[in-house]
């Protein structure tokens, strides 16, 4: 059974993610949007179908832009003008009231949204801690469940049963041959 044309629209072509893709990466500074689209239209990537899969603009703002965020494979930066406040006042003064209306201009004084390459995240691997020396004789168990009497006694069994633990282990450690160094 094919897909309905709404889920259809939703799931990105591969060779469009690849040519967007590609543009990114091989930037050095944040790229606009519309810079972004006019470069992966260009793009070719090998496939035998013409075109690269890039419907339109709103496509690849949508689906392709939003999937490759997906896959930290992109992201999406505001971009800083590098004047100061007052060279920006300085900048208007010299400027007509229409000049300052243009795209341009706005984007030098205000900023814009980028998109750069990202590297994707290594996921975070929590260390086990390592166990308490003992926990083979009860060292660390929850003896809640007794009453104090038992509690008290459980836990001086326990004392008695490292200690005996560290005996073994000085002895093991005393009955192993020393490995001579060359």
């Amino acid at each position: 059974m094919p897909l309905p044309s709404a889920l259809k629209s939703r799931i990105p072509a591969q060779d469009a993610l690849k040519a967007v893709r590609a543009v990114i990466e091989r930037q050095t500074q944040p790229i606009k949007t519309q810079e972004l689209y006019k470069q992966a239209l260009k793009e070719s990537v090998g496939s035998e179908v013409e075109g690269n899969g890039i419907q339109s603009m709103s496509y690849m703002k949508r689906v392709l832009l939003p999937a490759l965020v997906g896959q930290q494979v992109v992201g999406k930066i505001h971009v800083k003008p590098t004047l100061i406040g007052t060279e920006k006042a300085q900048q208007l003064a010299k400027l007509s009231k229409s000049q300052r209306q243009t795209t341009a201009v706005k984007t030098a004084l205000h900023g814009y949204f980028g998109w750069v390459a990202t590297k994707p995240k290594t996921p975070h691997t929590p260390k086990t801690p390592e166990e308490p020396f003992g926990t083979a004789v009860g060292v660390g168990e929850d003896w809640g469940h007794l009453n104090k009497r038992r509690q008290r006694s459980r836990g001086e069994k326990v004392q008695r049963d490292v200690e005996w633990l560290k005996e073994i282990e000085t002895a093991r450690q005393e009955a192993a041959p020393v490995k001579p160094t060359s």
